[in-house]
């Protein structure tokens, strides 16, 4: 009997670990997203900042 109770307790952990294993890939493709949009927003308020600076040198007539 203690060896149907091993195999279980050996089923639960496996799946369990299996979950967590699923939840933390899914946690670092998040930040690795929000990583990477965090950059292209830096990248547009930059561009953006340079065209209002562009546009402050040219004055308006």
């Amino acid at each position: 009997m203690a060896g149907v109770g091993e195999a279980l307790v050996s089923a639960v952990l496996k799946e369990v670990l299996r979950k967590m294993r699923s939840a933390v890939g899914e946690q670092i493709k998040a930040r690795w997203k929000l990583k990477k949009d965090m950059e292209s927003i830096k990248s547009m308020v930059e561009l953006v900042q340079a065209l209002l600076r562009d546009a402050d040198v040219g004055g308006m007539p």
